[in-house]
């Protein structure tokens, strides 16, 4: 008889339902998990900080006082970490390092109001870990002045940086945005732009 065949597609046919079950289970959880991660308002901010002497900075939410920022530290521990120190003012901003997984981030510079995050000045698409990014600005930061640097995913089109779709880039042991002051000092620099094609 035609057993053994019919069995045999039956067999295939539970594998394939099996399949589909299982992978659609996975897609939805990946789609729950993605969409649950706590997402930023661009309102008062308090980065998670840890200087160079090794203290650890506040872990409030409440708004960090612009004033008690150190001179040079690094945030976002673990999975997105960034060092910035504080420099000339310019149409560049340099990052000393940026260490996080591929694909990358966007690395941007976003001006400061208060304790409000302002306008992106710049973005630099960094794909993994690396020391030394400069980012390209649109203006020139303002002897003085505090600015921040702001991680962000890479979004559909990862080639242009748009802040109005491209989604905060959450520390996963934090839960926040990673995000570094640095100041500006009384001296400008201009320097000649290159395109990085990294």
């Amino acid at each position: 008889m035609d057993t053994q065949p019919q069995q045999m597609n039956n067999v295939l046919k539970t594998r394939l339902i099996l399949i589909f079950i299982f992978g659609f289970a996975l897609g939805a959880l990946t789609i729950i998990a993605w969409n649950s991660a706590p997402q930023r308002t661009n309102k008062a901010y308090a980065p998670v900080a840890k200087n160079t002497s090794g203290s650890t900075g506040s872990k409030s939410k409440a708004a960090t006082s612009l004033e008690k920022i150190p001179a040079s530290f690094s945030t976002g521990i673990g999975t997105g970490r960034v060092t910035v120190t504080n420099q000339s003012a310019g149409n560049t901003a340099l990052v000393e390092s940026v260490t996080v997984p591929p694909p990358g981030v966007w690395v941007a510079v976003r001006e400061t109001k208060g304790k409000v995050l302002g306008n992106v000045l710049g973005a630099q698409r960094v794909r993994g870990p690396r020391s030394n990014v400069v980012v390209d600005l649109s203006r020139n930061t303002q002897p003085n002045r505090l600015y921040v640097i702001e991680l962000y995913r890479l979004g559909a089109n990862g080639n242009v940086f748009d802040v109005k779709t491209e989604s905060v880039y959450v520390d996963l042991e934090t839960g926040r945005g990673v995000i570094v002051p640095f100041r500006t000092d009384g001296t400008t620099v201009v320097t000649a732009t290159t395109t990085d094609t990294e």
